[in-house]
């Protein structure tokens, strides 16, 4: 009797080890499935419907004054001409150019911005969104100006001085010997946007010298987008 209880702990034995090397149950298949896989939840018509009008509504937020905001050149663009800024921009006014020209004729906006040198030379710029932009820079012809007076003009930027600027769809210049100083001015148009930058210094030649290192930068800024 004796030896059959010996045989009998024997078979229990390995089933005891089996049981106690692992303290799940002991299933094959359970033991070695594969972990398991990361799928992606495509996107709902919904969720991409809404994506689409944000960005649409993003891309709309621009307006007539953010536009004139972003024509206009900033002190980073200025960086090199060592300027500062005199006051803060003045918005929506109606600014008369040498001549009595005017850019503003059914405008949606406008934004002055005046800067001062270290000399005591000026430069102004003058943006205005207008449909009729292009045709009223064209339509601007220092010719017309008297002969004579403080409103006379002495002579237009030379084109070996200043080429035609790229990327703009109207452009004049001239020189005048101003109110108090001598100055030089610019017209750009592009689309629905003109600008005009007058700069005013102690003599017409640092006037017009100044002038045509910024006109690159003005006609950049008017290609700039909101």
């Amino acid at each position: 009797m004796r030896r059959v209880h010996v045989l009998a702990c024997a078979a229990v034995l390995p089933v005891t080890l089996l049981t106690a090397c692992s303290n799940r149950d002991n299933d094959l298949y359970t033991y070695y499935d594969e972990p398991t896989a990361t799928t992606t939840v495509p996107m709902t018509s919904a969720q991409a419907a809404a994506a689409v009008t944000t960005t649409t509504t993003t891309a709309r937020q621009a307006t007539p004054a953010s536009i004139v905001e972003s024509a206009s050149m900033t002190a980073a663009d200025l960086v090199e001409e060592e300027v500062q800024a005199v006051g803060v921009p003045a918005q929506n006014t109606v600014q008369a150019l040498h001549c009595g020209f005017h850019l503003e004729t059914g405008f949606d906006a406008t934004r002055l911005t005046k800067w001062r040198y270290a000399s005591g030379a000026t430069l102004d710029q003058y943006v205005v969104h207008a449909e009729d932009a292009v045709d009223t820079t064209t339509g601007i012809d220092p010719k017309t100006c008297p002969k004579q007076g403080p409103n006379r003009v002495e002579d237009g930027i030379p084109a070996t001085a200043l080429s035609a600027l790229s990327g703009v769809d109207a452009q004049v210049s001239w020189c005048a010997p101003g109110a108090a100083k001598p100055q030089c001015t610019l017209v750009l148009a592009e689309g629905e946007l003109a600008t005009a930058v007058t700069v005013e210094a102690a003599s017409t030649s640092r006037a017009r010298t100044a002038l045509v290192r910024v006109a690159p930068k003005a006609a950049a800024a008017l290609s700039r987008e909101s």
